[in-house]
Parts: C-alpha cells; sequence; structure tokens
C-alpha cells in the first residue's frame, strides 16, 4: 500500500492522519487528481506520495502525468540519475534534471520570457542554458553567503516563471537518493506554491500503510 502527504517537506512521521481503505490506489489517484485541478484554478500546492518500494509509487506519478497532460498542464521530471546514487550526488541534481527536461522541449524564446532575473545563477546548474540563450548577462558579485538564496530565487523564479505560461506538475522521483542542496531549494520553492499555478510532487519509499492527509 501506498501513502501520499500533502505538506512541507519529506518526513517519515505522519501527522494529522486519518485512515482510508485502499483499493487499487482508487482514494490516492482521486486525491492526486483533486491537487491537479486546484492547481489549474491558481492554488498549487506540494504532495509527498510515499511507500514501501515496488508497489505503485511510479505507475500513480505516471498516472497523474497523463492525467495532467489531458488537463492541459505542463510536466517535468526530475531524479537522482542511477550513475550519482553510490559515486556521489551532485548538488541540486533534482533541480538540474528538472532544467534540462524543460531545455530538451523548449526554444530560446520562450527561455528568455521564463529565465527570470538571474540567468547566470541558472546557467551554473545546467551550462547547456548557456548554448540556446548564447548571451547571458553576468550576475553582480554579492558575499558567499548570499549566493546560495540567490541562487535559490533563480530557479525559484525560473521554476513559478514556467508555471505562469501553464500550469505545471514537477515530479521529483527518488527523494532517498538526492542531495541536501536539492531538498533545501524545494522548501524554497514550496512557501508560496499555493498561490501558483504549480503543483510539486515527490516520491519517496517509506514503510507505512496509511493515507496522510496533515
Amino acid at each position: 500500500m501506498t501513502s501520499l502527504e500533502r505538506g512541507r517537506v519529506p518526513s517519515p512521521r505522519p501527522v494529522a492522519a486519518r485512515e482510508i481503505p485502499l483499493i487499487d490506489r482508487v482514494e490516492e489517484m482521486k486525491l492526486l487528481k483533486e491537487a491537479v485541478d486546484r492547481t489549474i484554478q491558481g492554488e498549487g500546492g506540494l504532495v509527498f506520495l510515499y511507500g514501501e518500494a515496488g508497489i505503485g509509487k511510479t505507475r500513480l506519478a505516471r498516472e497523474l502525468k497523463a492525467y495532467a497532460h489531458l488537463r492541459g498542464m505542463q510536466v517535468l521530471y526530475g531524479r537522482c540519475p542511477a550513475l550519482f546514487r553510490m559515486d556521489g550526488v551532485p548538488p541540486y541534481i533534482l533541480w538540474r534534471e528538472v532544467v534540462r527536461d524543460y531545455l530538451e522541449n523548449s526554444n530560446p524564446e520562450q527561455l528568455y520570457r521564463v529565465i527570470g532575473f538571474y540567468p547566470a545563477e541558472v546557467a551554473k546548474l545546467v551550462p547547456e542554458l548557456t548554448q540556446k540563450l548564447r548571451t547571458i548577462p553576468q550576475s553582480f558579485p554579492i558575499s558567499p553567503e548570499q549566493e546560495q538564496n540567490r541562487l535559490f530565487e533563480a530557479v525559484s523564479q525560473f521554476i513559478t516563471n514556467i508555471s505562469r505560461e501553464a500550469p505545471l506538475l514537477v515530479i521529483l522521483d527518488d527523494l532517498q537518493w538526492t542531495d541536501p542542496s536539492s531538498l533545501l531549494l524545494l522548501h524554497y520553492l514550496a512557501r508560496g506554491v499555493n498561490k501558483t499555478p504549480l503543483l510539486l510532487l515527490g516520491a519517496y519509499p517509506a514503510p507505512t500503510l496509511i493515507l496522510t492527509i496533515p
């Protein structure tokens, strides 16, 4: 059985939960579709789908992706590639993959509309961005202590601006493999997600048997 949590950051301990009988994932799929429908109306959210490995999280995410496409949403996907899981995970790997997913199907005109005020910061994560935009203005110097916040703001602007072009679902799979920086950036992006047409879905394994709705 899988579990689904709508909340802030991944946590293995459900809170304020109610137990619902689950039959063939019908209830979970219903709740996920409702989250998509709210996002299309402009009320985004953060949802965590978790359960034991091999019991249907990926299938649910795939079905939700298909439903989101039918509803006219964009869908971007990020996960930690297998080659990094044993040798060390680079910082921000989830968001590198999300940005690359967008780059594969976008043109320079679309990029200019969504890139935000700090394109050089996004290009630090994904150098391929430079190939599409060709000229990227450099960011003004700041202290090392402020660099992380500017990077967070740069990626947050980029993702949020994409969602304003059309409602956006971002699927972040296998969170258990990812790096702390990716999770911190997820937390930063999620702070104002309820005010934008952006739905963040994170998936990871956990030994729990209830559907949790904080």
